[in-house]
């Protein structure tokens, strides 16, 4: 009986701490994925994944009646569901930090554009010329294309 008690007593610490954990790390990876509607829905998914996983390691803790074996497979439970999580993290980074260099190659190809078309084309090249120009720029360098592209558009001013 002592024995159950001290299982129960540890699995429930251990279930607390997890949810802790798994909460602040589902908060960061929330925080993350905004503006990111395909990045939400897999964090979304994700974490329902790995609380039930979390529930499911628990449960199968407290059947065996061995605290140690139990816990035992209560940690691993919980550290796959933490690598999830973090993987999730990773994933929704990577998702966010392409949407926000997409954007910023946008805007330096709207500028671009307009300062063609405000010159009238002075320069004898279009936009898309410019453009091509820095992606064959951006091979042989260390700049990125909008960088380049920025560039190009002060110069044709």
């Amino acid at each position: 009986m002592a024995n159950q008690d001290f299982e129960t007593k540890i699995l429930v610490k251990v279930k607390n701490e997890a949810s802790k954990e798994y909460k602040a790390i589902a908060a960061e990876a929330t925080g993350m994925s905004k503006g990111v509607t395909s990045g939400s829905a897999a964090v979304a998914a994700s974490t329902k994944k790995a609380t039930e996983a979390v529930k499911k390691s628990a449960d199968q803790a407290k059947k065996t009646g061995r605290a140690f074996t139990g816990l035992a497979g209560s940690v691993k439970g919980l550290v796959g569901a933490y690598l999830g999580i973090q993987g999730i993290r990773i994933a929704t980074q990577f998702l966010v930090g392409t949407a926000q260099a997409a954007i910023v190659q946008e805007q330096a190809l709207t500028k671009l554009q307009a300062v063609v078309k405000s010159t009238g084309g002075s320069a004898g090249f279009t936009a898309e010329a410019l453009a091509q120009m820095a992606g064959s720029l951006q091979k042989t360098t260390i700049f990125g294309d909008e960088a380049i592209i920025n560039m190009q558009a002060l110069l044709a001013t």
